[in-house]
């Protein structure tokens, strides 16, 4: 029997069989903040058949914080990294050769990084003027990143420390007497630290203005002498000793109205003066020039016998009363300034 030759093709080859890649599961670190580009690591994975890999992040990446070259696998910076707020990812990493592919978990770890305590913008207080000391004021807001113990401090704005901060709790408190007709506002610069970096900010505390309860005895008194006045006519009270250009008289005693006669005069009042003209008691408005120091009666307001000191209320401004006693002595007519009350109204 005769043989029939036999022979092979290509067709008949045995085909290779594709297996899918390989890829690593791997731990990475990078500090918070790292600007975006900021390499991360490089994915480790193999194929086999030696085929291009494409690599892709599949879950995990919440907020798009990384992304990954297709074609290397290197894993870099894209958002914003926050080890306050996600300290580690867990990222689900693919890996294919166009056919078969793998997947493994890759865990990066932020490090963290110390940063600037912040100061809360815009914060206002209030505190009335006749606030004793150590009374409450409000408390500073801040606060740090890492949640470290913070310190407080009062930097700029403190004239005449009127006020004290709690160096670790931002409590601020009064220190000193306040006056709203003096300083309504202060403006301080806070300083915040946790120990190795700061902040600061400016906080405003506003005095709140307080009717006030005096009495004579509690007010300055500056002297000075008076012209006789014809009566409706202006005449003026030059001062000596003024220790505020913008005071105003309040309260006066006659001492000799024959001649030029001597006045006392309390600091900061708008009142009706009382002065002899013709032997007649008229009462005259005065206000004082804030550059020459020069005390002006006004006007006349007409005759008042019994010695009443009345004073003009006048917009958001407070008004004094002071009483008087006047006589008819030997020398002429007096005015004797007796126990007097004085009381603010507004």
């Amino acid at each position: 029997l005769g043989l029939a030759p036999f022979a092979c093709g290509d067709d008949d080859d045995p085909k290779p069989v594709n297996t899918a890649p390989k890829i690593e599961e791997q731990t990475f670190s990078i500090v918070e903040n790292a600007e975006n580009g900021t390499q991360v690591g490089m994915i480790r994975a193999t194929d086999a058949e030696e085929e291009a890999l494409t690599f892709s992040v599949t879950s995990g990446n919440t907020s798009n914080a990384f992304a990954i070259n297709r074609s290397t696998g290197v894993l870099t910076a894209a958002g914003s990294l926050d080890f306050e707020t996600v300290p580690t990812y867990t990222l689900a990493i693919s890996v294919s050769d166009g056919e078969l592919s793998a997947t493994a978990n890759i865990t990066v770890n932020l490090e963290d990084v110390n940063e600037t305590p912040t100061i809360d913008p815009d914060q206002t207080f209030s505190v009335p003027e006749d606030a004793a000391n150590a009374t409450t004021v409000g408390t500073v807001q801040a606060a740090d990143p890492e949640k470290d113990q913070l310190t407080f401090s009062i930097t700029e704005g403190n004239t005449g420390d009127v006020f004290a901060i709690n160096t670790s709790t931002g409590a601020l408190t009064t220190a000193a007497t306040l006056d709203f007709e003096m300083v309504p506002t202060y403006t301080l610069t806070i300083s915040v630290s946790d120990g190795e970096l700061s902040a600061t900010d400016n906080i405003t505390i506003n005095v709140e203005d307080v009717n006030e309860t005096e009495t004579a005895e509690m007010l300055k008194e500056i002297e000075g002498l008076i012209s006789t006045l014809a009566d409706k006519q202006n005449g003026h009270l030059q001062t000596t000793g003024i220790a505020n250009a913008q005071m105003k008289m309040e309260a006066l005693k006659v001492e000799d109205p024959a001649a030029a006669a001597t006045y006392k005069a309390a600091i900061d009042a708008i009142v009706v003066i009382t002065v002899p003209s013709e032997e007649i008691i008229r009462q005259l408005q005065a206000d004082i020039d804030a550059i020459s120091g020069k005390i002006t009666a006004l006007e006349t307001a007409g005759t008042a016998p019994d010695g009443t000191i009345p004073t003009l209320k006048t917009s958001l401004e407070a008004r004094k009363t002071a009483q008087a006693t006047i006589s008819n002595g030997a020398s002429g007519l007096t005015t004797e300034l007796r126990t007097v009350t004085v009381s603010k109204e507004c």
